[in-house]
Parts: structure tokens; sequence; C-alpha cells
């Protein structure tokens, strides 16, 4: 029953409603640099997200679906990073965006332009960028998971960039047609059979981000819904722990 995907879709409904309980808790005035403004923001994200996992889930488009549940291993982490490091973080998510500011504003001085008006604008910015913050860096998912309690969640984020979000070998394969024997390619499945197996899976993927999303911006607030929470938590955990049984139940028989 807990490894059926209708199950799974009635839990991850439940979801979102709770962040939008757990956002209206807070109010802030301080801007976009608090740390509290940031994961409100990113708890209204992670619900977009959330949604979208849960419609595309539904309609059986499955990579579509795990890059959206990379998006919200991504935010995990950046959750993370504010309730572990606060204002610190703050700093590297800054350096982060002046850094790819930086990167794509000399990209784009590579192309021609008939602007030069514009261009030299461009370049002046650029490198008075450079000399203002001259050694900023970018703030990888790797890096921003690795200093927090969340390094393990690395791995789910890792598997779902390789077997849906980039077009590497593991995406691509799901697309091919072999013998049965597995060694000889016969062809391309243009519409391959979604497993429902992996379909579970990934809603399982996505409520254990978002849940996460919301312990951490609760905590940040100060654990104002923690009797909202924990129920989450239970019932996801017991869900988790049949599916996990189903799993190993179908790979021994």
């Amino acid at each position: 029953m807990a490894y059926d995907l209708t199950t799974w879709l009635a839990f991850a409904e439940k979801l979102p409603p709770i962040g939008y309980v757990v956002a209206s808790h807070k109010q802030t005035h301080k801007g976009a640099a608090d740390p509290t403004a940031l994961i409100i923001a990113l708890l209204a994200r992670s619900i977009s997200n959330m949604k979208g996992v849960i419609v595309l889930a539904r309609a059986g488009f499955v990579v579509e679906a795990r890059t959206c549940v990379r998006c919200l291993f991504e935010n995990l982490f950046i959750a993370g990073g504010l309730v572990d490091r606060g204002d610190d973080f703050v700093q590297e998510m800054l350096q982060d965006e002046l850094n790819s500011r930086k990167l794509r504003g000399s990209i784009v001085l590579q192309q021609p332009m008939r602007d030069k008006e514009f261009e030299e604008r461009l370049r002046a910015l650029i490198e008075q960028m450079k000399r203002t913050y001259p050694k900023t860096q970018f703030l990888t998912p790797k890096r921003a998971s690795e200093s927090s309690p969340l390094a393990a969640n690395y791995l789910f984020y890792s598997q779902l960039s390789s077997d849906s979000a980039h077009p590497s070998f593991s995406a691509l394969s799901r697309y091919f047609r072999f013998t049965e024997n597995g060694e000889e390619m016969r062809g391309i499945d243009i519409s391959p059979k979604v497993k429902n197996d992996e379909l579970v899976d990934t809603v399982n993927l996505a409520c254990h981000a978002f849940i996460g999303v919301l312990v951490a911006v609760n905590q940040i607030l100060g654990d104002p819904c923690n009797d909202r929470i924990n129920p989450l938590v239970a019932e996801y955990r017991s869900l988790a722990a049949i599916a996990g049984a189903a799993a190993t139940l179908r790979e021994t028989n």
C-alpha cells in the first residue's frame, strides 16, 4: 500500500499547505540579506517546486519531476547553511551571486556588440566588481552541503543530476532499447514506459527534501509549528519505512 503512487501523492499534497502556515509566522523588514527573509523566500520556492513535482509525477513525467526534486535538494542545502551559519552564509550567497554576474558579463563582452556605449558601461561595471570583490567564489551545492548535517543528502542530489537533470549516459539510457541480455542496443524508444517504482521514489525524495526545508525554516523562526510538522515527519517516516521494505522484497524475488 505505501509503495503505491496514489498514497505518496496524497501525502505530498499535505505538505505545501503546511509551508504556507510556517511562512505566515514571521514577517521581516530587514531586507533581502537577512537570513530569515532568505529562508522564507526559499520556502516559497520549495512550495512551488513541490507543486510541480506533484503535477509532473501524476502525469507520468518522471524526468521532469526528478529535475524539480533536484531543485528541492538545492533548497535544502541552502536552508541548512542559513540555519547553521546565518549571516556568514548569506555572505557566501552574495559572493556566489557576484561571481555569477562577473562571469555572465564577461561572456557577453566576448560577443560582438553594436551598442558600444553599453559595451563600455558593462566593461566598467565588471572591472569595478572585480576590484571591489576580487576573491568571490561559487557556492556549489556540494560546498553548501559539506559543512552541515545535511551532507549525506548530496548523494540524492548527485543521483538526480545524473539520471535526470543532466543529459548524461545514465539519463539517456532510459531511451535505449536493448536485447534481453542487455548487451546489444536495438533502437531508441522515444516515449519509454515510466516505471511506477521510479515515480514513487521521486515523490518520496521530494517529500524528504521538502520536509527538511520545513524543519529548517521552523527552526530559524523559533519552532512555532512543531505541532504541525512533527506528525508529518512521523507519517513520512512510516511511509518511507514500508516503501523501503517493499523495495527490498522486490529485489529478493
